[in-house]
C-alpha cells in the first residue's frame, strides 16, 4: 500500500501579528462572538417568518374577498338579466311593481341586502373594509343600469299613452265624422297629447307643431273618407279646406282625388237614376240611351249602375217568384190544386214553378192510376238522380222539397231518400257512409259494367242515360236493402257481390225456381221489373251466403231436376242455386 507522505514541521511560516492589532484593547471573547451571532439569526428567523405569515394572511383574506365578490357579482347578473331581472320589466311593469313603489328601489334593496350578507359573513375586519370598497363599485354599476332601464321604459310608457290618446281620439273623429262638436273635442284631445310629449322630452315648438299634424292628419282623413262615402260631398268639400293645413300632403291630395271620384260617382249615379225611371225599369232601353248620349268613363260608369240596378231588380224579382212559388206548393200539398187567385201571379213571376206543379199533378195523377190498376212502376232514374245529388250535393238535397218528387217515386224510394235527407240534415254519420259505399262500388265494378254496355257517364237525356239511370237505381235501392237487413254497414266484399250481381249475365226468368226455359237477362233488369218482382228487393246472394239448411234443399232439388246424383256441384249448378235462392226470397219461400 503507498505510503502519504509526511511534512515534518510548519510548511508555512509563522508570523508574528502587527503591531497595530496588538496595541488594540482586547476584543471579546469566543463565547460572546457565538451567542451575538446567535441572537441575530434568531431575529432575522423571526422577521422573516412573520412577513411570510403576513403574505399568507394577505392571501387568504384576498381569498375570501374575492369569493364573496364573485357571489356579489352573480346576484348582479340574476337581478339585472335574469328570468325575474330588472330588464325583463316592459312598459308599466317597470314603473309600477305590487307593493306600489319603483320596481327599482326593490332590486337595489335587494342588491344591498345580499351585499350586507356577504360582508357579514367574512372573517376580520380587513377583509370586510376590503369588500365593501369593491361592492360599493358594483353597487354603483348596478343602480346606474337599473335607473337607466326604468327611464328608459318610463319613457316607453309615455310614448305609448300618448299614442294610445291619439289612435283613440282619430277613431272617434271618423265615427263621429257629422258630430262638430266631437270633432273639436278629438282634435283638441290630440293636440294636447302631443304638446304634452313634447314638454316631457323638451322639443322645440316648431317640432311640436310638426307633430301635431302628423297626429291629425290621419283622423282628418277618415272624416273626409267617410263624408264622400255618405255622398256628403260639399260637405267634404269644405271640411278639406279647412282641415288642410293639418294634413300631410299625401292624406291631403289622396283626400282631393277621393272627393273627384266621388262627385263623378254621384253625378252617375244620378244619370241612370234618371234613365231607370225615364224607362220604368227597362234595362235594355235605359243601357242604349245611355250609350248613345254618353262617352267615355262617364258613359261607363252610368253602364255600370244601370246594370247594377238591373240585378238588383232580378234580385227583387228572384225573391218575388221563390215567395209565389212557395205559397202555390203550400196549396198544391194542402188541396191538390192551385187557388185561382194564385193562378195569374204565378204565371207572371214564377212560370218554372207553374210548370213543376202542373207535372207534379199530372205525375201524381198517374200514379193514382197506376196503382188503381196495380200496373205503378218506379222511377229509378228520378231515384238515382237524387241519390247521386245526395252523394254529390248533400247541402242542397238536405233542402230540397221531397214533396216535389214523391208522385214520381215509388214508396220505398220515396222512404229512402227522405231518411237519408233527415240524416244529412242531422249530420248524422250513416248517410256518409251510404253515399260511400254507393261511390266505393261503383269503382270496383266500373269495368264490368262498361263491359255490358253501362255507361257511368252516359249524355243527358238519351237513352243510354235511362238506362243507366235504371241500373244506378237498383244498384243502390239493393245496396240500401242489404244494410237494412244485415243491420250492419256492408264490407267492401258484400258491396262488390251485390254489384257484380247487378250487372252479371245468366240471371233467368222463367217459371221455375231453376229458370229452365227461360231468358237470360241482367241483374239490374230483373230488379227493375215490376213484372217479375212488384215492389221486392233484389239481393243476389253467393252461393256460400246462403243458409246451410237452404243451401241443401236447393241442391237436392236441383240434382233431382237435372240428374245430377251424387257428383260435386259445378259453378254452374251454384249459379242456378243462387238464382233459385233470389227468386224465392222475392217469392216469399224463403227468409
Amino acid at each position: 500500500m503507498p505510503t502519504v507522505p509526511r511534512v515534518e514541521g510548519p510548511s508555512v511560516q509563522q508570523a508574528g501579528i502587527p503591531d497595530a492589532y496588538q496595541r488594540a484593547p482586547a476584543a471579546l471573547g469566543g463565547a460572546d462572538q457565538a451567542r451575538t451571532q446567535q441572537i441575530n439569526l434568531a431575529g432575522n428567523a423571526l422577521a422573516s417568518y412573520a412577513q411570510a405569515e403576513q403574505r399568507q394572511r394577505d392571501i387568504d383574506d384576498q381569498a375570501r374577498v374575492d369569493g364573496a365578490l364573485n357571489l356579489l357579482a352573480e346576484r348582479d347578473t340574476d337581478l339585472s338579466f335574469g328570468e325575474q331581472g330588472f330588464t325583463k320589466l316592459r312598459g308599466e311593469a317597470a314603473l309600477k311593481g305590487e307593493s306600489g313603489r319603483p320596481p327599482v328601489d326593490d332590486f337595489v334593496e335587494s342588491f344591498d341586502k345580499t351585499a350586507r350578507e356577504l360582508e357579514g359573513g367574512l372573517g376580520n375586519e380587513r377583509q370586510k373594509r376590503l369588500f365593501a370598497l369593491r361592492a360599493n363599485d358594483l353597487g354603483t354599476t348596478f343602480r346606474r343600469r337599473a335607473v337607466e332601464h326604468m327611464g328608459r321604459q318610463q319613457d316607453a310608457y309615455n310614448e305609448q299613452q300618448t299614442q294610445g290618446a291619439i289612435d283613440v281620439f282619430q277613431q272617434r273623429m271618423g265615427l263621429a265624422w257629422d258630430d262638430p262638436e266631437t270633432l273639436v273635442q278629438s282634435q283638441d284631445g290630440i293636440r294636447a297629447a302631443v304638446r304634452k310629449a313634447g314638454a316631457r322630452s323638451g322639443a322645440p315648438a316648431e317640432a311640436v307643431d310638426a307633430a301635431i299634424v302628423k297626429a291629425l292628419s290621419p283622423g282628418h282623413a277618415a272624416v273626409l273618407a267617410q263624408a264622400i262615402d255618405a255622398g256628403k260631398l260639399e260637405f267634404a268639400k269644405e271640411y278639406l279646406k279647412d282641415a288642410g293645413p293639418e294634413m300631410l300632403p299625401a292624406a291631403r291630395l289622396q283626400a282631393a282625388k277621393a272627393l273627384d271620384i266621388g262627385a263623378a260617382d254621384a253625378k252617375a249615379q244620378g244619370l241612370a237614376g234618371d234613365l231607370w225611371t225615364k224607362h220604368q225599369g227597362n234595362a235594355a232601353a235605359a243601357l242604349a240611351e245611355a250609350r248613345s248620349t254618353l262617352q267615355g268613363k262617364e258613359e261607363d260608369e252610368v253602364v255600370q249602375r244601370l246594370k247594377v240596378l238591373d240585378g238588383e231588380g232580378e234580385v227583387i224579382r228572384t225573391r218575388e217568384a221563390k215567395a209565389v212559388g212557395a205559397a202555390a206548393w203550400s196549396a198544391v200539398m194542402a188541396s191538390g190544386r192551385v187557388p185561382a187567385s194564385m193562378l195569374a201571379s204565378l204565371r207572371e213571376k214564377a212560370p218554372e214553378e207553374e210548370r213543376q206543379i202542373r207535372d207534379w199533378l199530372e205525375a201524381k195523377s198517374r200514379r193514382a192510376k197506376a196503382d188503381a190498376e196495380g200496373t205503378t212502376t218506379t222511377g229509378f232514374d228520378t231515384y238515382y238522380g237524387l241519390r247521386r245529388m245526395a252523394m254529390e250535393e248533400p247541402a242542397a238535397f238536405g233542402a230540397m222539397d221531397l214533396r216535389k218528387v214523391a208522385p214520381m217515386l215509388g214508396k220505398a224510394q220515396l222512404e229512402s231518400l227522405v231518411d237519408i235527407q233527415g240524416q244529412i240534415s242531422r249530420g248524422d254519420a250513416k248517410a256518409m257512409e251510404s253515399q260511400r259505399v254507393v261511390r266505393e262500388t261503383l269503382s270496383a265494378i266500373r269495368a264490368e259494367a262498361q263491359a255490358v254496355g253501362i255507361d257511368l257517364t252516359p249524355k243527358e237525356g238519351t237513352k243510354q242515360a235511362q238506362e243507366t239511370a235504371k241500373f244506378m237505381g237498383a244498384l243502390t235501392h239493393a245496396l240500401d236493402t242489404a244494410t237494412a237487413h244485415k243491420k250492419a254497414p256492408l264490407t267492401s266484399d258484400e258491396a262488390r257481390r251485390i254489384g257484380m250481381s247487378m250487372v252479371r249475365e245468366g240471371i233467368e226468368q222463367g217459371s221455375g225456381f231453376f229458370g229452365f226455359g227461360a231468358t237470360k237477362r241482367k241483374g239490374y233488369e230483373i230488379a227493375t221489373d215490376p213484372n217479375i218482382a212488384p215492389g221486392a228487393s233484389f239481393v243476389v246472394k253467393q252461393f256460400g251466403d246462403i243458409p246451410k239448411n237452404v243451401r241443401e234443399q236447393l241442391a237436392g232439388e236441383l240434382r233431382g231436376l237435372r240428374g245430377l246424383g251424387t257428383r260435386p256441384l259445378s259453378s254452374d249448378d251454384e249459379a242456378a242455386i243462387e238464382r233459385a235462392y233470389t227468386r224465392g226470397v222475392e217469392a216469399g219461400r224463403f227468409r
